[in-house]
């Protein structure tokens, strides 16, 4: 017998779509209290359409897929005199990832800092050029690397080598995903202190900083027990990491 072969048709598109938009307001206050602030409103949309057909078996595989991420912010910057320095943020943002009732997540931040270089007191000290004290405290989300529809039941559809015969003829079947309903934000929390100096002319500058970053919820593939869900892995949030250390 002659192999008459096969042909396919693929196609493949994708489209990425972003927004920012902030509002700033700016006011100096007796010469001596400058404010800044800022709103904004940020959109992100990943977009993935492809398929798949063959023309032998008649079969055709479509891979569509799309991801929001949106998010609402707000920055307080408040400067005294150059010498105290202020800044507060907040960050709303919502993922198309996670199930509704975890989709979105609160992020404050806040850092506070003095600039010692402009004190009175600091006239006659030549040979120090800036010397800034700083202390903060701050938390973000995560969402990186985890797949679209994870918390919803999805079904995928076999290939021109997994058909089912029923009578004389080969038809596509589809199984189940694995599914997990109880994915959220990985967040992390970061508290820090640290000494900006610079010397002799500029000629010596740096930084030394001291901090300790704990991240809860981790996002990673776990494997779980046998038909507890319809893979033997899945994406979860399975534990917690602390770093800490001294950077110079």
């Amino acid at each position: 017998p002659i192999n008459p072969g096969s042909r396919g048709k693929y196609y493949q598109n994708r489209t990425d779509k972003t927004l920012d938009a902030y509002l700033t307001y700016n006011k100096l206050f007796n010469e001596a209290h400058n404010l800044t602030v800022v709103g904004g409103y940020s959109y992100q949309s990943f977009e993935f359409d492809a398929g798949v057909y063959n023309t032998v078996d008649d079969v055709y595989n479509i891979d569509s897929n799309k991801s929001v991420l949106l998010s609402y912010f707000g920055r307080l910057n408040y400067d005294y005199k150059g010498k105290y320095l202020l800044t507060a943020t907040l960050r709303a943002d919502a993922s198309s990832k996670l199930n509704p009732d975890d989709r979105w997540g609160i992020f404050p931040s806040a850092a506070l800092a003095w600039n010692i270089t402009n004190e009175d007191f600091m006239e006659n000290v030549s040979f120090i050029d800036d010397l800034k004290l700083r202390v903060g405290y701050g938390t973000v989300g995560n969402v990186n690397g985890l797949g679209d529809y994870l918390f919803l039941t999805r079904y995928t559809g076999s290939n021109e080598l997994a058909l089912y015969l029923f009578g004389n003829t080969y038809y596509q079947t589809y199984r189940p995903d694995a599914i997990n309903k109880n994915l959220k934000w990985e967040i992390s929390k970061t508290a820090n202190l640290g000494l900006d100096y610079s010397i002799l002319s500029h000629r010596v500058f740096g930084s030394v900083n001291a901090y300790i970053r704990k991240s809860e919820d981790l996002i990673a593939t776990s494997t779980v027990d046998p038909f507890t869900n319809f893979s033997n892995r899945v994406a979860a949030n399975i534990g917690d990491m602390e770093n800490k250390g001294i950077e110079f």
